[in-house]
């Protein structure tokens, strides 16, 4: 399918809309980028008990006619064919299925370094912890995200904008995190997930 937005800026969010996903930062973060970039489009994609709470502090932000609530969509790849990135604020995460969607679009990524599994599935080499974003193979990592408002910026929030920018600024660096991601999906492929489960058992059965 294909999707039809107003702008070369877009930027995509996958997940339920759930205390746990946070998207409420990420609310925050683009309107600091629409200070750079008015015509930066933020598409949520997903649904959940907090899409009232986020589309009315949209309005408050003076952001709505920016951000675009879509609800669940069972097929996101339209989205991402589309995307500048994935940004991701998640409290927590184990492997989520829309990194490994977008890294296979070769869509950079930006994520909180929360607790779980996004680090390891975008970046290939040990990471310090960090108050400021910092570059990886496969996008961006910033500071993990904490409190809820709807009215104060928290300078973890002011990263997140950075980071997005930096990665609007810099088309040269976008380029190689792309390809990045596309070598990362590789590791995600069936024959690679195959052969690891059997070399798994026959580990056990030996």
């Amino acid at each position: 399918e294909d999707l039809y937005v107003e702008s070369e800026n877009i930027i995509v969010s996958v997940g339920r809309l759930e205390m746990d996903k946070q998207q409420w930062h990420i609310l925050h973060a683009f309107k600091i980028v629409l200070s750079k970039y008015a015509d930066a489009r933020l598409i949520i994609v997903g649904d959940g008990e907090l899409k009232e709470y986020l589309c009315n502090m949209s309005e408050k932000l003076g952001i709505s006619e920016n951000v675009i609530f879509t609800g669940y969509q069972k097929n996101v790849g339209k989205y991402l064919k589309k995307a500048k990135m994935l940004v991701m604020t998640s409290e927590t995460e184990a492997l989520p299925c829309a990194v490994a969607e977008a890294l296979y679009a070769g869509v950079p990524i930006v994520a909180s370094d929360c607790k779980g599994g996004i680090r390891e599935m975008i970046s290939e080499r040990e990471i310090q912890e960090k108050k400021t974003w910092q570059y990886v193979e496969g996008g961006i990592l910033v500071p993990e995200q904490h409190g809820r408002s709807v009215s104060n910026v928290t300078e973890e929030e002011k990263e997140l904008a950075n980071a997005i920018i930096e990665l609007m600024v810099n088309k040269e660096q976008w380029n190689i995190v792309s390809e990045n991601c596309r070598r990362l999906s590789k590791k995600y492929q069936k024959d690679n997930i195959e052969r690891q489960w059997l070399c798994l058992l026959n580990e056990i059965i030996a």
